[in-house]
């Protein structure tokens, strides 16, 4: 990463600033107050717009903006590898004194607006450089504010702050992931352990009663009764149809009988209507035609009338109503004669007539009598084939009834008493087997799901064995074929290194080696470092002692004081105390020759420390990796030999399905067996149904022959009075003609007479009458077309009716309805027992099914308590493996890192320090810091003086930077430029001339960038750039001034303000 260029604008010192920054050393340099820092804090709030500024100096976005501005600005452009960014800030003065900030990002290659949020922006930066603002002000950027923060924080908080700076916190972080899951997930797992008890116990109480046996006992008997019900409501239906029916009949019958009596009084009506009409019709024809013989018959009477007559001249009036007196006087003696005599003749004809009519109804009776007999015999003729019919059809279904019972039932028929008992005890014994067989395919088939799911689960394992032995093989950074070859490789390796320290390493005891010699070794090690560290610091501070000392004693001894050169007035001989200081001085250097040999060979004996602990760790690998081909070769057997087990139980399903599927082939012959006899008792019901009607057919045709033979006999007694009456009525009528014959002569002469006189009259009325007569019979001629053609539609519909009624007499119908009840009556008593039943059938069946229910909910319940407390237990055992893993590699990490801190550290400390009181920085795995002395003792570099904590300070950031550097290798341009403010802070003269020396060291290090800042003009002379920074005495501002060796081209800025 490298930083291009910076803009301010009323930014604190500064009123207008555009400076251009280059590869390599840039020194900022200026006096106190000049406004050096504030460039780079420019940069650094700028880069982090969010939390950048909550690290410097200034207590509020306020203190950024310059006195008496209300706006300030900053703009930085950089770059990340080929990729080039602009971050403007924007800061505004608010009316209540503080301020409020805004800014953007641009990617400079599209011109594109990357975010104009100061958070996004910052996330953005963080991910470019790979650290936040508190990372890269706690490496990159040593601002003078915070120049001692590393030294002065506690252990924890060092720990804290390099972790998190070297990439160490990862695993903190993530063990610190799995201790807040495991926590919860083992409170979890132990309501899940209770639970699971509590449902074993619940499976246990509900598998006492067998509630399966139970279910399929009661299902049978429901399935049964259920049968037995449908079949008794269906019977019951159908008598209620037969019932409606019947009343329908009665009903029927009745409305017809009325009907049929009305119309025949109707038709009686209609056909007295038409006598009487064809009667009158006759008449008045008659009439008609009378009138006019009467006309001519009285006028040729009268002449004749006249010529019967001697006494009296008829054809005159008068004296033909003089005759008629005279004979009507002689007439009526001779009339009641004769009266008489017709009324013995009347009596005789009424008689006779009456008899006859007799005679018509007993003939009419007769034949419908006929009529029904040959009815009767017709329904005997059907009844009787009907019954053959039913013969035949109950003939058929008795074999094969008795055909299928053959085939079903393993005894004769003749050895058993109740076929339809033997045929559904079979079919229960195979209903049963049946379901046992269904059960045990259940289980089959539950057996080799759970085996699916443990190959799923043993292939899961496979797969994170697997990735494991990946993982394994790719920390070795090696393919290895043979682990256990190259653990023993490995156990060699370290056993070699450590026998150079005096133990031995086997195969066996690596862990004792671990826990016990090798730390013991590095203790020991470390202990013989420290010491040899401390006595080569002593021996120099003795030699640097010494040194100066001799170099006082030669100034006294010229006469010159030592610290201003002054004449001191007199001189001195210190020839012994030079030579003493000179023995001190050589016993010292000495000293320190052999403490510098200690320290190499103590350095020697950590590295072979170190050597046997990569091979123990090698070694570590190699068995791990060795357990895990192991587990991997035992799961691909598990595997293989599940996937046997369910081929096999796949086979033995397979079985057990033909097995049930002929088992249910068996059952439903057993149902048609069923049928069959359902079907023989029903073809024997309609047997007898048959012969009962062919005997009441038979019944009824004896009654009418019965009916025949009486009307026949009454009819013949009939016969005979009728023959007597017609004789009494001649007798009569010979009587009547002889009274007659008398009246006649009488009546004869009255009769013309009066004939003559009434034909006088009788003419003018009678040519009236004809007249009227005439009249009359024209309308009764149409009134009686219209009678005659209502008689015949109602002599149809009573054909009709007779027809009808004639089928079934009201009595058949009445005791049909009276049978077809009591059939209701026992079909509904059976149907409410058989409910009963079925209802107590069914209660218990749903308590069976209630408590199987259950009992199955426990089961899927306690399978999947036990499926999540393996998967939580298996979770918990992963997070041990994952937290051990864990705290193994952040320590190998830790050690590497702090290996490295520590050298580049002590590396630049000494270029610094150049001085033999303290020998090294010392950070052990606790981050304690130590100066460590040449007098075998440590100090805090905090309560050193305070030119050597900023040393320790710059030394150990400069480490840090260094580490990151090299952590960054292949990925250069992540990191950013190192930025050294004010750091000569509390250094001496001898101290800030070899600060020059380390700030070279770290441009070495192929730095892209590195930004010293200080008041120090000379303190890096071979800077490649180089920044004046100086105060306005005019009008305070600050301005600045870059050497030929910049690419600036000389331009300053200038600003009013602080």
């Amino acid at each position: 990463m490298k930083f291009e260029r910076l803009t301010l604008t009323d930014f604190q010192s500064y009123d207008e600033l555009e400076i251009e920054f280059d590869e390599g050393l840039t020194l900022i340099y200026g006096g106190n107050g000049a406004g050096k820092s504030t460039i780079a804090r420019a940069l650094y709030t700028t880069l982090y717009p969010r939390y950048g500024r909550n690290r410097i100096g200034a207590h509020g976005l306020a203190d950024l903006i310059q006195d008496g501005k209300d706006e300030a600005t900053s703009e930085l452009v950089f770059s990340v590898g080929d990729d080039r960014y602009q971050i403007t800030v924007d800061i505004s003065r608010r009316s209540d004194g503080g301020a409020a900030a805004s800014a953007e990002m641009i990617i400079l290659e599209t011109g594109e607006t990357y975010s104009t949020k100061s958070t996004e922006i910052e996330e953005k930066v963080t991910q470019l450089l790979g650290m936040n603002a508190k990372a890269f002000a706690n490496s990159t950027y040593a601002q003078q504010t915070e120049l001692n923060r590393l030294i002065e924080a506690t252990p924890s908080e060092r720990e804290e702050i390099l972790d998190n700076l070297l990439g160490l916190t990862a695993p903190d972080e993530y063990e610190e992931d799995v201790r807040e899951v495991t926590g919860p997930i083992e409170d979890w797992l132990d309501d899940k352990r209770s639970k699971l008890q509590s449902v074993r116990e619940d499976i246990d109480d509900l598998e006492a009663d067998d509630p399966k046996a139970t279910l399929r006992s009661k299902a049978e008997e429901v399935d049964r009764l259920e049968d037995r019900i449908e079949e008794l409501e269906g019977g019951v239906e159908e008598a209620r149809e037969r019932l409606r029916d019947v009343e329908d009949d009665i009903e029927e019958h009745r409305d017809q009988q009325s009907e049929l009596d009305d119309l025949e009084g109707e038709r009686d009506e209609i056909a007295s209507t038409i006598a009487d009409l064809e009667t009158e019709i006759e008449e008045l024809e008659d009439e008609i035609e009378q009138c006019a013989e009467d006309i001519d018959t009285r006028r040729d009477r009268i002449a004749d009338l006249d010529e019967e007559v001697d006494d009296f001249d008829l054809t005159d009036r008068e004296e033909a109503e003089a005759a008629v007196v005279h004979y009507e006087e002689r007439y009526d003696d001779a009339s009641a004669t004769a009266e008489q005599k017709r009324e013995a003749v009347s009596t005789a004809e009424d008689r006779v007539d009456r008899l006859e009519e007799e005679l018509d109804d007993l003939r009419a009776d007769l034949d419908d009598a006929e009529s029904r007999r040959d009815a009767r015999e017709e329904a005997v003729d059907a009844a009787e084939e009907e019954l053959g019919e039913a013969e035949a059809t109950l003939e058929t279904r008795r074999d094969q009834r008795d055909e299928q019972l053959r085939e079903y039932l393993d005894d004769p028929l003749d050895e058993v008493d109740d076929h339809e008992a033997a045929v559904r005890g079979r079919m229960s014994d195979l209903r049963e087997e049946k379901s046992d067989l269904e059960a045990e395919r259940e289980t089959k088939r539950d057996r080799r799901t759970r085996l699916r799911e443990e190959v799923a689960t043993a292939e899961e394992e496979l797969a994170e064995a697997r990735e494991r032995r990946e993982d394994i093989r790719q920390s070795l950074d090696a393919d290895v074929d043979d682990p256990e070859a190259a653990f023993e490789a490995a156990v060699d390796r370290a056993d070699e290194a450590a026998s150079a320290l005096g133990f031995s390493v086997s195969a066996g005891d690596i862990d004792t080696v671990f826990t016990g010699d090798l730390p013991q070794e590095l203790e020991d090690a470390l202990d013989d470092h420290r010491g040899a560290a401390e006595a080569l610091a002593d021996a120099r501070e003795t030699v640097g002692r010494a040194s100066a000392r001799a170099e006082d004693l030669n100034s006294l001894a010229d006469g010159e004081w030592p610290l201003d050169g002054g004449d001191v007035g007199q001189s001195h001989d210190y020839g012994a105390h030079l030579e003493r200081l000179a023995d001190e001085r050589s016993s010292a250097e000495a000293a320190a020759t052999e403490a510098r040999d200690d320290l190499n060979a103590s350095e020697t004996r950590l590295e072979r420390v170190r050597a046997v602990a990569e091979a123990l760790f090698e070694a570590a690998s190699f068995r791990a990796l060795a357990d895990v081909a192991a587990e991997i070769e035992e799961l691909e057997g598990d595997i293989e030999s599940a996937c046997d087990t369910r081929a096999t139980l796949k086979a033995d399903i397979e079985s057990l399905d033909s097995q049930i599927e002929r088992l249910g082939s068996a059952v439903q012959d057993g149902e048609e067996a069923i049928d069959a006899i359902e079907d023989a008792e029903t073809a024997a019901d309609a047997t007898e149904e048959a012969e009962r009607a062919v005997d009441d057919a038979r019944d009824e045709l004896t009654t009418v022959e019965d009916e025949i033979a009486e009307l026949e006999s009454e009819i013949a007694d009939t016969e005979g009075e009728l023959d007597d009456a017609r004789e009494a009525v001649d007798e009569a009528e010979a009587e009547l003609d002889a009274a007659e014959a008398t009246m006649s002569s009488v009546e004869a002469a009255r009769d013309a007479a009066r004939d003559a006189r009434d034909a006088h009259s009788e003419i003018d009325t009678l040519e009236s009458d004809r007249e009227g007569h005439r009249s009359r019979r024209d309308d009764r001629k149409e009134q009686l077309e219209d009678e005659r053609e209502e008689l015949q539609e109602v002599s149809d519909e009573i054909e009709e009716l007779e027809a009808s009624l004639d089928d079934t007499t009201l009595e058949e119908l009445r005791e049909q309805k009276q049978k077809v009840e009591g059939w209701i009556d026992d079909l509904e008593g059976q149907l409410k027992d058989a409910r009963e039943e079925r209802d107590d059938a069914l209660d218990a069946k749903s308590r069976a099914e209630e408590r199987l229910e259950r009992l199955r909910r426990k089961r899927e319940r306690k399978a999947d308590l036990e499926e999540q407390i393996g998967w939580a237990q298996g979770l918990l055992n992963d997070f041990d493996t994952i937290t051990e893993t864990y705290e193994q590699v952040q320590t190998r990490m830790r050690e590497k890192v702090l290996d490295r801190l520590k050298l580049h550290t002590n590396k630049v400390f000494r270029d610094l320090y150049q001085n033999s009181t303290y020998e090294a920085v010392d950070i052990d795995e606790d981050y304690d810091l130590r100066l460590v002395s040449g007098s075998e003792t440590a100090r805090d570099p905090h309560k050193a003086s305070g030119g050597e904590g900023v040393l320790v300070t710059i030394a150990l950031r400069a480490g840090v930077y260094r580490v990151l550097a090299d952590q960054a290798e292949g990925r250069d341009e992540r990191l950013p430029p190192f930025i050294l403010d004010e750091p000569t802070n509390h250094l001496d003269e001898a101290h800030i001339d070899q600060l020059e020396e380390a700030v070279e060291s770290i441009r070495d290090w192929s730095v892209p960038q590195v930004f010293v800042i200080d008041r120090y003009e000379g303190l890096v002379e071979g800077a490649d750039h180089r920044i004046h920074v100086e105060m306005d005495d005019g009008d305070g501002a600050s301005k600045i001034d870059a050497d030929v060796a910049t690419d600036t081209g000389g331009e300053s800025a200038e600003a009013g303000g602080d």
